[in-house]
C-alpha cells in the first residue's frame, strides 16, 4: 500500500501538516534566542527541548542522548600550525646570521607544523555538550524494519571567510610548510655537499625572507568561522526538522501505525561540528540498527522544489527514496553536491542504509551558510514534497516481509 492510499483525506492532511511546519518555523523565528542556534549553544538546546515536546505528541517514546563535540578543533589546528610555522621561519632566518645548524630545528618545527595541519592537536579543543533526540512510533506487530527520518537541530556557524576562501588559505598554509621543509633540506644539503655555485648559494637566504610571508595564513584560517554565533538556518536546516515532524504528525492524526516497521525521528545535534551528533548516534546504535533492516532518510536543506533530489549515503537508500518519489509522483533531480557533508555519509560508513533528500545542487545557493537563510527561504512546495516522500518511503519499507 502506498502512503497516499492510507487515508481518503491524505492529500488535504499532508497539506495541513505542511502548513503546520511552515507556521512552526515562523513562530520559532520570532524568538530572538532561537535565531542563532549554533552547535552546543543555548539556542540549540532550547530548540531541542521544543522538538522533544512536539515529538512526544506523535511518538510512543522519546529519548535524549547527550554527547561531547569539539567545536573549535579547526581553530586549535590552525593556531598550532601558525606557531610552528613561525618558529620554523624564525630559526630559518636566524640560520643566515648564526649557523646552518639551526636549520635542523627549523626542520623539526616544520614537521610539527605539518603534523598539526593533519590534526595532531585536535584533541586539545574545548569540548562542549550537545544532544540527539530519538523518537519512535512503534509498529503494530513485531518490528522487522525501521525507517528513520533524520535532520539537524543546529545552524551553521557565522563565517569570517567563505568556505572556498578558507580552503584556499589552508592550501597556501600547507604549501608554505612544504616550501619551508624544502628550503631547509636544500640549504642543509648545500652545506654538506656543495650543491650550488657561490652566486646561487649567496642568493638562497633571500628565499627564507620570502617564505616568512606565508606564515600568517594559518592564523587567518583560524578566524574562518565564529563558533560563538550562528546563521538563522531556516532552509538549512529548520526546514528538514519540520518536514520530519510533519510526516510524524500525519501518522498521528489518523492513528496510523505500520505493520512491521518502526517509524523513528532522529534529530542530531552539532552537525556543523564535524557531524558530531551522527557520529555519536552511530557509535552507540549502529550494531543494534543492523539487527533489523534500518534505513535513514536525512533531510538537509529544502529550498526550491525543482532542484529536489537524492544524494549521499548508500545506493540502496538512494534507490528507495527515488521509488518513494515516484510513488508520490514527484520528479527528483540527479544533482551531486560535493560540498554537502551530511549525516547520511556517517551512517553509510557505519553500515546503515541511508540517503539524503535535499534541494542542494552542484553549487551552493547564495543564502547557504549566511544571514540570508531566514524566513524568506520557507518553501511550502519543497516541504510538502519532502513530507510526501518520507511517508511513501516508510510505506515502501513496510511492504517488505
Amino acid at each position: 500500500m502506498k502512503a497516499s492510499e492510507s487515508n481518503s483525506r491524505y492529500t488535504g492532511k499532508v497539506r495541513e501538516c505542511t502548513n503546520y511546519a511552515v507556521r512552526g518555523i515562523k513562530n520559532l523565528y520570532k524568538d530572538p534566542d532561537l535565531k542563532t542556534r549554533q552547535a552546543c549553544s543555548q539556542g540549540e538546546e532550547d530548540i531541542q527541548k521544543y522538538f522533544q515536546g512536539e515529538l512526544e505528541n506523535f511518538s510512543d517514546s522519546v529519548v535524549t542522548e547527550t554527547f561531547d563535540a569539539d567545536i573549535s578543533s579547526s581553530k586549535i589546528t590552525n593556531i598550532f600550525v601558525f606557531v610552528f610555522m613561525l618558529l620554523s621561519a624564525a630559526t630559518m632566518v636566524a640560520a643566515n646570521f648564526v649557523s646552518e645548524v639551526l636549520l635542523f630545528a627549523s626542520v623539526g618545527f616544520s614537521v610539527l607544523a605539518l603534523a598539526s595541519f593533519f590534526g595532531l592537536f585536535k584533541k586539545l579543543a574545548k569540548k562542549k555538550q550537545s544532544s540527539n533526540i530519538i523518537a519512535t512510533r512503534n509498529a503494530l506487530g513485531v518490528a522487522t524494519h525501521k525507517v528513520v527520518f533524520c535532520a539537524n537541530t543546529d545552524s551553521p556557524f557565522k563565517r569570517g571567510l567563505s568556505t572556498s576562501a578558507e580552503k584556499l588559505v589552508n592550501l597556501i598554509a600547507f604549501v608554505g610548510i612544504i616550501f619551508q621543509l624544502a628550503y631547509d633540506a636544500l640549504i642543509l644539503c648545500d652545506t654538506y655537499y656543495n650543491l650550488f655555485d657561490n652566486p646561487v648559494a649567496s642568493a638562497m637566504p633571500v628565499i627564507s625572507y620570502i617564505l616568512v610571508v606565508l606564515v600568517p595564513f594559518p592564523l587567518v584560517a583560524s578566524f574562518a568561522i565564529n563558533t560563538h554565533s550562528g546563521t538563522p538556518g531556516v532552509a538549512n536546516n529548520l526546514s528538514g526538522c519540520f518536514a520530519c515532524l510533519g510526516a510524524m504528525r500525519y501518522l498521528n492524526e489518523f492513528d496510523l501505525k505500520l505493520d512491521n516497521t518502526d517509524v523513528c525521528v532522529v534529530f542530531t545535534g552539532a552537525k556543523n561540528a564535524g557531524n558530531a551528533g551522527a557520529k555519536a548516534y552511530a557509535k552507540k546504535h549502529a550494531e543494534n540498527d543492523k539487527k533489523i533492516e534500518t534505513t535513514f532518510i536525512c533531510v538537509d536543506t529544502l529550498k526550491g522544489v525543482s532542484s529536489l533530489g537524492v544524494q549521499g549515503g548508500t545506493l540502496k537508500g538512494a534507490k528507495l527514496v527515488r521509488q518513494a518519489a515516484e510513488n508520490a509522483t514527484i520528479a527528483l533531480t540527479d544533482g551531486n553536491s560535493k560540498f554537502l557533508k551530511g549525516d547520511a555519509s556517517i551512517f553509510a560508513k557505519a553500515g546503515i542504509t541511508s540517503a539524503t533528500l535535499t534541494t542542494l545542487g552542484s553549487s551552493a545557493p547564495d543564502f547557504y551558510y549566511t544571514a540570508l537563510d531566514n524566513v524568506d527561504n520557507i518553501d511550502i512546495k519543497s516541504t510538502e514534497s519532502a513530507i510526501n516522500i518520507l511517508l511513501e518511503s516508510a510505506y515502501l519499507i513496510d511492504e517488505k516481509k
